[in-house]
């Protein structure tokens, strides 16, 4: 290709253009000074620019730069020079660069900018401390390997740019001022100068304006996006900013998606990558079976282990730990090691202390198959028939021998490790000593990339902390099933208050909204079931009552004035939209009605768990490649109702929704496709290509990880005109303009 648009007054070609061919011709060349030797009388410069290194040669005879003159020029100065192409000779050549055969004898050199002393040798590979690497960037991003990599990233960009374009994709461009949304992250915020008190947000990505694009009529999306989010670092995430594929196309549904994304995958890492893919298309692994068979939602597919729940084989078991966990709901998940033939200490010592470290309080438990037997473990002593004997329950042990041997289908020489404990903890402890037993053995193929598609994630979360649902991922995403199903996904709407008879207000069944529920579903069936059983257990109750007034008795047994308006039994088929069965509440006492309410609801959704709520699956899927998350997307909600819906459940009423989400829900009022998109991560796309180990090596100007740029000093003190152009004022200021007393209301503590 012509490097013509390169020429200037400083040079005729760069340093990685000059071959044999130019033999003769006389050039002029600029860049640093990467290397020098004096060869007693012939001096040597190495001379690097952007695009590769020339070897330069001053002859004392010929140019007038002198031994004492060429000293003084230090390595990393720029200097532009004149000079002749000589061929080398075939001893003379030199095979490490692609100018190798040729040198350029000078007859002129001008020093454009001197070097001060380096920090650290940039023509070196010697190791430098994170700390100077950034503090002095710009030398850094000279060193070869960096450099090359940042170059490469430019190209696997563009590439990737005009792959998109090819496949119908047009490029757009969102805001970088916009409002804060509770997505997920900490937002960076802005404050702004016009409106005192009120703050702009850093995207933490595109997510709404994407959406808005498709609802504004735009069909297939793209942009390589910046994206902010205030988390903290790790070897893969870059803190603060980093940049994304942003994808969004309309009247799609999942495969419609993956189509084009994995096909651009598959091109970007044969095309750059020194790998081979093991597998295309790629496989798709739903999310529950992905934390089973190996502890997490973004697995390392090169790793041959798969997990496997060994609740059932200990259910009952004298191995008394983990049967009484079972007991108790929790699991048992059990991690296979094959053909191991290290000593047993790696057991009993490491692997204890791995799983301890990461809070397994009393670590694993372990089986080792040894000549048709099961050498000595925490378990065969579980069997022992005395505490202090030797003497072994042979047939009960060998029964739970042989489940484990035939549900592992393990051989001699192998061996497995179990983690007991709640659900989630047990994959968590099952995929660390999964991938810590895989890496010990050596059983993980470098020299492949395994992409998978993880599907099927739970629309929301439950945390046993907080004892709450919340969103597993955002509430852009559709959940899988129909709007009703979702809008009784809590099953409160069943049960409602409205006036009765003027006689104040009644708590009833709403007939229709129970009908509406899957007839064949768990929750169903239990709701018929205690609604049919009410009547007994209140008329048991009430003949119960002893001299108590009906008034008396209901207020005793749900907190206030209530009767029942019926005692006939329930018809689900009647053609009235209300039940009969109800509390009537005297006074319209709204307060009373509401508790009321609840006690309706306690008795028909009795053995109803609100975790229930976590099996609805979502149309959200990630792209997974060698333990790394490439992307996450979804099938979006583009139905406002829905929307509504699933923040009422997660505790969020609607003021909520049109408050941090206003712009998006008002588009959703007048006409929306159904669409759906993803995002690739830049940064990690290009990690995995260059085989780095940390993320800040494919980006040219990163921060720490504690989100300072120790370069440019950033975050700093801005001047105080700065803070009260924008209404911000110091402690110091604002004791000075408020009394004490408007101080306490600000929460401001006495000095």
């Amino acid at each position: 290709m012509s490097t013509d648009y390169l020429k200037s007054v400083y040079r005729n070609y760069t340093c990685a253009c000059l071959r044999a061919k130019n033999d003769g011709e006389i050039v002029k060349l600029a860049g640093w000074v990467h290397n020098k030797r004096d060869h007693g009388g012939v001096l040597f410069i190495d001379l690097r620019d952007n695009y590769g290194i020339t070897q330069l040669v001053i002859d004392e005879q010929l140019c007038p730069l002198k031994a004492e003159d060429f000293s003084k020029i230090s390595t990393e100065s720029v200097i532009s020079v004149t000079g002749k192409v000589v061929k080398r000779s075939m001893e003379a050549l030199n095979s490490s660069i692609p100018t190798g055969e040729i040198e350029v004898l000078l007859e002129s050199v001008n020093i454009e900018s001197r070097a001060e002393v380096l920090p650290f040798q940039v023509n070196s590979d010697e190791s430098v401390g994170e700390e100077s690497r950034l503090k002095y960037r710009f030398l850094d991003l000279r060193r070869q390997k960096l450099h090359d990599s940042i170059l490469f990233r430019g190209k696997v960009i563009k590439f990737i740019r005009d792959k998109m374009w090819d496949m119908g994709f047009q490029e757009f461009q969102t805001p970088i001022l916009t409002a804060s949304s509770p997505e997920g992250a900490r937002d960076f915020l802005v404050p702004s100068r016009i409106h005192h008190g009120k703050f702009y947000a850093l995207p933490q990505a595109p997510q709404q304006f994407k959406q808005l694009l498709m609802v504004s009529g735009f069909d297939r999306y793209f942009q390589i996006a910046p994206c902010f989010r205030d988390e903290d670092a790790r070897a893969d995430r870059a803190p603060g900013e980093f940049y994304q594929l942003d994808v969004e196309m309309s009247f799609v549904e999942q495969d419609d998606v993956f189509a084009p994304i994995e096909k651009l995958m598959y091109d970007v890492f044969t095309t750059f990558g020194k790998k081979k893919i093991a597998e295309f298309p790629f496989p798709r692994i739903k999310y529950k079976d992905s934390m089973l068979k190996y502890g997490s939602d973004k697995p390392d597919l090169r790793n041959p282990i798969e997990n496997f729940d060994a609740s059932e084989i200990f259910a009952g078991s004298k191995f008394k730990v983990f049967a009484d966990s079972v007991s108790k709901g929790e699991v048992v998940r059990a991690i296979p090691v094959p053909n191991h033939k290290q000593a047993t200490e790696f057991f009993k010592t490491e692997m204890q202390e791995f799983a301890k470290q990461n809070g397994a309080q009393f670590g694993i438990a372990y089986l080792i198959f040894d000549g048709g037997s099961v050498k000595p473990c925490p378990i065969r002593n579980a069997y022992k028939i005395t505490k202090d004997g030797d003497e072994i329950d042979e047939t009960g042990f060998k029964e739970l021998i042989e489940k484990v041997r035939k549900a592992g289908n393990f051989k001699d020489g192998d061996a497995v490790f179990f983690a007991c404990g709640k659900e989630t903890f047990a994959n968590k402890i099952a995929g660390l000593v999964r991938t810590k037993v895989a890496k010990k053995l050596g059983l993980i193929d470098d020299n492949i990339f395994k992409f998978a598609w993880i599907v099927d994630f739970p629309y929301f979360e439950y945390n046993e902390d907080e004892k709450k649902i919340d969103f597993s991922h955002n509430p852009f995403s559709m959940p899988k099933c129909s709007l009703e199903d979702l809008i009784l996904a809590d099953r409160v709407n069943i049960v409602k208050i409205k006036p009765y008879k003027n006689q104040g207000l009644c708590v009833y069944i709403d007939s229709e909204e129970l009908q509406k529920l899957n007839k064949n579903s768990h929750d169903y069936k239990k709701i018929v079931e205690n609604l049919s059983n009410f009547h007994a257990r209140y008329n048991q109750l009430f003949d119960a009552r002893g001299n108590k007034s009906d008034s008396e008795f209901c207020s005793e047994i749900f907190g206030t004035k209530i009767e029942i308006l019926s005692n006939e039994p329930i018809n689900f088929h009647k053609s009235t939209k209300e039940l009969e069965l109800g509390f009537l509440v005297d006074k319209m006492d709204e307060k009373n009605a509401k508790i009321a309410q609840k006690a309706l609801i306690d008795i028909i959704f009795d053995g109803i768990k609100e975790q229930d709520l976590c099996k609805i699956e979502a149309s959200q899927y990630d792209i997974v490649c060698n333990g790394i998350e490439l992307s996450s997307g979804a099938i979006r909600n583009h139905k406002a109702e829905i929307m509504y819906k699933a923040f009422e459940i997660c505790g969020y009423d609607k003021s909520v929704v049109d408050e941090k989400f206003g712009g998006m829900v008002n588009a959703f009022k007048y006409g929306v496709p159904p669409h759906g998109g993803i995002a690739p991560g830049i940064d990690r796309m290009i990690m995995l290509l260059t085989d780095s180990e940390n993320i800040r090596e494919v980006i040219a100007f990163p921060l720490n990880g504690s989100a300072e740029d120790l370069m440019m000093q950033a975050p700093s003190v801005p001047f105080a005109k700065q803070l009260r152009e924008l209404g911000i004022y110091t402690e110091g200021e604002i004791r000075e303009k408020l009394s004490k007393d408007e101080c306490k209301k600000l929460g401001m503590r006495d000095k």
